[in-house]
């Protein structure tokens, strides 16, 4: 069971929030992918009548967020490499980078509102909580255009949150712990990090940049460009080979985390259900219809609910189907059975399956044992 706790949206959105809401991304495209996507294809495959549905795809947001060679996550690994680097520099490379992408923006004024959440609605209530929030503009904040609207992020702290630096003491301890838990705990952590950790991050790598220092290893492990390059002798005598670290960000480990659970997921048969929220002063037996309703829509409800009834909603696999209900077949007589003419006996009680698919359209009752008769008992 995924318990999915949705969309955030704040006063002043920071990292936490994009991680979150990238998350929620891919999780609306695992949800249109099963229940829209790979449904209308099996009525297509299986020749059924039906009109397709047309659905919002966020492919494109995904693609800003976590894409290859470029995107939102790599250029704040980018950032987080650069020596000097500032909350500035992070906010111009994005605009820099993304100027003209379909799902990014720029806060176009400096505000003190709220940023329309991902139902494109804020009450009075919310306005009260948001009044004396500090004003962002476009020199320290971008816009993302989510599945279920636009989400103004502030980058102040991006940076540091990405990088997650720890002293080198403290993971190289805890790996030496008496207790084998801890010991395996963070020998774990080091090695998921090693696996996870992207092959360019961003670019950097490719462009020859020293690699920065891994949350596990700390400062005192950084090995400089010149010494991985091979350059000089070095303390150890000239010919020997240090292993760089590497780095390996927050954003890199989610990403990561994240595509393991998508791929564990495709692998199921999944069921959604899809809790709405009545209304947004958390009041109990209160429903405002429009907020409902916005959510029904941004979410796919609607379009998943459309191609399901246009298609067979209740779907068992063959077996199952004739393991369940195959005492209820009608049994006809052994005369009617026996004047099949080929027949090999056996005929009323037989069950055959109609084609050779996964899923059967119908299943029939034979009259005899050959291909010549029996037809009478279809």
């Amino acid at each position: 069971i995924l318990d999915i706790f949705g969309s955030e949206i704040f006063a002043t959105n920071g990292f936490e929030q994009l991680l979150i809401n990238y998350a929620n991304e891919k999780l609306q495209a695992h949800f249109t992918a099963a229940a829209i996507t790979l449904l209308q294809a099996e009525y297509l495959r299986e020749g059924l009548a039906v009109d397709r549905v047309e659905y919002t795809d966020n492919a494109a947001t995904i693609a800003l967020l976590e894409g290859k060679p470029l995107s939102v996550l790599a250029v704040l690994d980018d950032q987080c490499l650069q020596a000097g680097a500032t909350d500035a520099s992070l906010t111009a490379a994005l605009h820099s980078s993304f100027d003209g992408h379909a799902s990014y923006g720029t806060p176009r004024i400096a505000s003190s509102e709220p940023s329309r959440n991902p139902l494109g609605l804020v009450s009075e209530p919310s306005r009260a909580l948001f009044a004396g929030t500090p004003r962002i503009g476009a020199d320290s904040a971008f816009t993302i255009c989510h599945f279920g609207g636009r989400v103004t992020y502030s980058v102040a702290g991006f940076l540091s949150k990405n990088k997650d630096a720890l002293f080198a003491e403290l993971p190289s301890t805890m790996r030496a712990s008496a207790s084998p838990f801890v010991a395996q705990l963070f020998s774990e952590a080091a090695e998921q990090r090693r696996q996870q950790a992207p092959s360019g991050d961003g670019g950097a790598a490719a462009a020859g940049k020293p690699t920065a220092t891994n949350v596990n290893e700390g400062p005192a492990r950084r090995v400089s460009h010149s010494r991985r390059a091979g350059g000089g002798g070095g303390g150890s005598g000239g010919g020997g080979k240090k292993r760089a670290t590497q780095f390996v960000s927050v954003g890199s480990q989610f990403r990561g985390s994240i595509a393991s659970l998508v791929g564990t997921l495709g692998a199921t048969q999944s069921h959604f259900v899809r809790c709405i929220k009545p209304n947004e002063v958390r009041g109990p037996f209160v429903l405002w219809p429009a907020v409902a309703l916005a959510q029904l829509r941004c979410c796919a409800v609607l379009e998943a609910v459309r191609v399901s009834q246009a298609g067979f909603p209740t779907r068992i696999p063959f077996d199952e189907l004739l393991s369940r209900y195959a005492m209820l077949r009608p049994r006809l007589p052994a005369a009617a059975g026996a004047s099949g003419g080929g027949g090999g006996g056996g005929g009323a009680g037989k069950l055959r399956r109609r084609g050779t698919g996964e899923r059967a359209s119908a299943w029939v009752g034979g009259g005899g044992g050959g291909e010549e008769g029996g037809h009478s008992g279809q």
